[in-house]
């Protein structure tokens, strides 16, 4: 007869999101997409759970430490992020016009790959024990039913914010409110894990999908700044004006997609 499975506890799931970094951290020298994506998606969970330790603890266990020592490989890792999807958006599109920028582009990518080679040979993995020790413990000490407690408030407070956000349906606070659904995707993780109530992965399905709309309007909205940007500054290189047409085709484009965000917004927000 199989062994009855552990219940799984905060510190468990912490634990395996750590297992995840780590992982991931290993592979981030290759440059490889798919690992700089799934090292981030791993700091922004860490980072809320523990933003939720440090509210569990009353502070006896304290965040900032811990943030400081992931914020320049998130931030780094960002900037290559964004240069790969900025890449892969032209190459879909394959508009001749974009020629001028992809160009640019390319280069860009490799300069912010070596800042990034740099910040991961910088980052203390000694650090990193350091603090996954401090803020295990204070993990092992909070209880399921503590854990879950806070875990629903935060989640409540969150989808209020997100809800007066979207109230206005101004398109410039969607990505606000992207990052406080990472925030409740990340928290309804947790309780799916501690809980395994149907309900919350009724909520992350629905968070995926909303979450998934709002990040191809954010791309497009951060590449068509980017090639303004390029525009502006090189504005005599050859090419350059054709440009104009493909960044105006590109901000129709998204704006069509604003209505249906909202309109995901309203089924995944609670009544």
């Amino acid at each position: 007869m199989a062994a009855a499975q552990k219940n799984k506890t905060f510190y468990s799931h912490y634990s395996a999101l750590i297992r995840s970094f780590r992982g991931h951290l290993s592979e981030a020298h290759r440059l490889g997409e798919e690992t700089i994506h799934d090292l981030r998606v791993d700091v922004k969970n860490l980072r809320a759970l523990l933003d939720l330790l440090e509210k569990i603890t009353k502070e006896e266990f304290k965040k900032k430490a811990f943030f400081d020592l992931l914020a320049p490989l998130f931030e780094d890792a960002g900037r290559l992020r964004a240069a790969a999807i900025n890449l892969g958006l032209l190459r879909k599109l394959k508009d001749p016009a974009s020629a001028p920028y992809r160009r640019f582009l390319q280069e860009e990518q490799k300069k912010t790959g070596m800042q990034f080679l740099r910040t991961l040979k910088a980052f203390d993995a000694s650090v990193l024990d350091a603090q996954h020790a401090e803020a295990g413990a204070a993990a092992k000490r909070s209880t399921n039913e503590k854990v879950i407690a806070r875990a629903e408030k935060e989640i409540a407070k969150n989808y209020k914010t997100v809800k007066r956000a979207a109230g206005g349906k101004r398109k410039k606070q969607l990505h606000a409110i992207r990052k406080r659904l990472k925030i409740v995707k990340a928290l309804s993780k947790l309780l799916e894990a501690l809980e395994k109530k149907k309900k919350w992965k009724r909520r992350l399905e629905q968070i995926k999908k909303t979450e998934t709309l709002i990040g191809d309007w954010h791309d497009t909205d951060a590449l068509i700044a980017e090639i303004k940007k390029f525009m502006k500054r090189h504005a005599a290189l050859t090419g350059v004006r054709k440009m104009k047409p493909f960044v105006k085709r590109l901000e129709e484009k998204n704006e069509r997609r604003v209505t249906p965000i909202f309109k995901a917004l309203k089924k995944t927000l609670p009544a």
